[in-house]
């Protein structure tokens, strides 16, 4: 062999390293590393331009997309600890309030870093102590629970916002 088809088969090994690199790198990310969704939870107003009606206050479940790709948000689930589950209990679709001014969940993909929002009344009781998990199920089908402390603090946030509405 000379040394120019040395030269050559060298190149042509390394650019099939690096061309299975890239494809494998491509499946990984598409295929494997599947999109985040960091979901919170909390009760909160709406004030209008007009600077005197206020709507709520209401219960938002709102999704993040964490990436690496835009997906899509489905729907709000709950479900209750390991223990329940195992003895039977179930999880639950949460319907949302499709016609609230702030329910906002795109149709088509929630690109990455924008979110999803999901309104429930605050006569809502799935935050009462049922459930021990709330979240959010994308278009892979993978289920995204919020974390226990701010399942805890939105539920803190619930019992403080019907006790003050009953008082009015």
């Amino acid at each position: 062999m000379t040394t120019n088809e040395i030269i050559t088969l060298c190149l042509s090994g390394a650019s099939f390293i690096v061309s299975a690199f890239v494809a494998g790198w491509a499946v990984y990310r598409d295929v494997i590393q599947k999109p985040k969704f960091r979901v919170y939870i909390s009760v909160k107003n709406i004030f209008m331009p007009d600077g005197k009606t206020i709507i709520g206050p209401d219960i938002f479940v709102e999704a993040t997309n964490l990436g690496p790709i835009p997906n899509r948000v489905i729907g709000t689930y709950a479900r209750p600890g390991w223990f329940a589950r195992k003895r039977g209990k179930l999880s639950a679709y949460i319907h949302p309030d499709y016609a609230h001014l702030a329910h906002n969940v795109p149709k088509d993909r929630i690109e990455v870093g924008n979110g999803a929002t999901f309104v429930f009344p605050l006569t809502s009781t799935f935050l009462d102590g049922d459930f021990r998990q709330v979240g959010v199920s994308d278009g892979f089908g993978r289920t995204h629970w919020a974390s226990r402390k701010i399942l805890a603090e939105a539920a803190k946030q619930v019992k403080e916002s019907r006790s003050k509405r009953e008082v009015e």
